[in-house]
Parts: structure tokens; C-alpha cells; sequence
């Protein structure tokens, strides 16, 4: 499924819920920003990047998460805690 999502699979939804999962433990987060960050490789996608906001606490480690979402469903998604940045902690996701 991650190598179907596109930058536009994304930019629609900013703004919404996506819930963190990780055994029975969940974390709300926002989508904040979807970003290009570079040309398409052989693969014809272009590179992206998500940015999650969420609570300042508790902080969730770098990890690999189950991710649902009402539009696109639940996927697998690796996440990197980059810090809090106005009161809410910052998670980036990187699609290559």
C-alpha cells in the first residue's frame, strides 16, 4: 500500500485526524504539511514528506506505527519525533 501513496494521496487530507497506534496505546495527530522534496526517481514518484502534530506529551519514539486514517485507511508507517515547535511535539514521516 505505502508504494500506492503519492504527495497527492496526502495533501488532501491536511488537516485531518490520523491516530497512532501501538498496542493498546493511541496517539491523535494531525496532518500538517505534505511536501515534495525532490523529482521523481525510477520509480516515477516524486519524494515526499508528512508532518504529524500531536500533544507535547507523552513524546512517542522514532518507531515504526500503525496509522489509520477515515479516508485512507490503516497502514504502516515509519515515524521520526523531530520536537515541539509551538506547544505541539512535530512527527515526520519520509516517503523516498
Amino acid at each position: 500500500m505505502l508504494e500506492s501513496f503519492t504527495a497527492g494521496s496526502f495533501e488532501p487530507r491536511t488537516g485531518e485526524t490520523f491516530t497512532l497506534e501501538i498496542g493498546e496505546h493511541r496517539l491523535e495527530t494531525e496532518l500538517a504539511e505534505v511536501a515534495v522534496v525532490g523529482p521523481g526517481g525510477d520509480s516515477g514518484r516524486a519524494p515526499f514528506s508528512l508532518m504529524f502534530l500531536a500533544p507535547p506529551e507523552p513524546v512517542w519514539g522514532q518507531a515504526t506505527y500503525r496509522v489509520t486514517n477515515e479516508i485512507l485507511g490503516a497502514f504502516e508507517l515509519f515515524l521520526v519525533p523531530l520536537g515541539a515547535e509551538n506547544g505541539r511535539m512535530r512527527y515526520q514521516a519520509i516517503f523516498t
